[in-house]
């Protein structure tokens, strides 16, 4: 036997000094009056996996409709950009997930479309992140290309991060082996041709360029 999933209790409100559960009425409190910038983030993609099928989707109304309720300040956005700074500084090309240009970062670029066409295309506001690339591509908020290299981008992260865990057994593992000889191991299983190093380089270039355009187009929008 083993763990279903991990969870960090730190991530509920009040952190480490609130409680292990909280009402809803609470939480949609703490979410709209003290919740930070980053938090909404991660509202966006709330999803029920179980329970009362009634009250699981009342909750992902609620979450979806606080998350989106409304735009972020300069501030927020800062924020924000002051985070991804600080992961990326404490990661390694490694890392597929913390480092420039990797998940976190494409999952943020995608969030902040979001953010910013939502009040206009109500149907962009997607929990998943590749439904909500597909929907603001639909809606014409991000173009056909950009769309089609985070999808190519966003596969072919997860299909090497699914292997590594795989391999390793852990659910939190999400790095490149250390050694060039592991690396092309892995791509062997894989099936990929060439350095990995080189072929995540190119992908992660190209979805920071998404994410920064993102980043710079909600700012402006805010001036």
């Amino acid at each position: 036997s083993g763990r279903l999933s991990d969870r960090d209790a730190r991530l509920r409100p009040e952190g480490k000094q609130g409680m292990l559960t909280v009402s809803g009425p609470r939480l949609a409190e703490y979410y709209r009056k003290q919740a930070q910038a980053w938090e909404h983030l991660a509202l966006m993609k709330v999803r029920a996996v179980g329970g009362d099928t009634g009250f699981a989707e009342a909750v992902e109304r609620e979450a979806r409709e606080i998350a989106f309720s409304t735009l972020p300040s300069l501030a927020d956005l800062e924020q924000i950009e002051t985070i991804r700074q600080k992961l990326v500084q404490e990661s390694t090309p490694l890392n597929l997930k913390k480092c420039e240009g990797g998940l976190v970062e494409l999952e943020f670029a995608v969030r902040l479309l979001q953010w910013r066409h939502a009040s206009k295309a109500p149907q962009v506001k997607r929990p998943d992140v590749m439904g909500a690339v597909q929907t603001l591509e639909a809606a014409g908020c991000m173009s056909s290309e950009d769309a089609a290299m985070l999808r190519k981008a966003y596969a072919l992260y997860r299909r090497i991060e699914n292997r590594i865990r795989i391999r390793h057994g852990r659910s939190e593992t999400a790095h490149l082996p250390e050694t060039p000889a592991e690396r092309a191991d892995l791509a062997i299983r894989l099936g990929i041709e060439g350095d990995l190093i080189e072929l995540l380089a190119a992908q992660r270039a190209r979805v920071h360029a998404v994410y920064r355009r993102s980043l710079e187009d909600l700012m402006a929008q805010l001036v």
